[in-house]
């Protein structure tokens, strides 16, 4: 059965505990989409980023690489 989508998290974005959610959420869902995408048999990744982004220099400190693997590997915005 399909659920109805929900519009705080499947519109907004997960509800999540963090100063820095926006950036764990929004590279949690990435990485989720592209699992998907692959049918959960990703094996191999390859990350660019602009060096010059906001991005790229708030890589660790915000969360944002463990949102993007943590995507890759099938977790979901509420696990520990």
């Amino acid at each position: 059965m399909n659920s109805i989508p929900g519009i705080f998290n499947d519109v907004i974005g997960h509800v999540m505990l963090s100063p820095n959610s926006s950036y764990c959420d929004a590279s949690l869902l990435i990485g989720i989409i592209c699992r998907d995408l692959m049918d959960g048999n990703l094996e191999n990744s390859y990350i660019k980023y602009d060096p010059n982004s906001p991005l790229a220099t708030s890589l660790k400190s915000k969360g944002y690489n463990l949102g993007i693997f943590g995507g890759f590997i099938g977790w979901e915005a509420f696990d520990d």
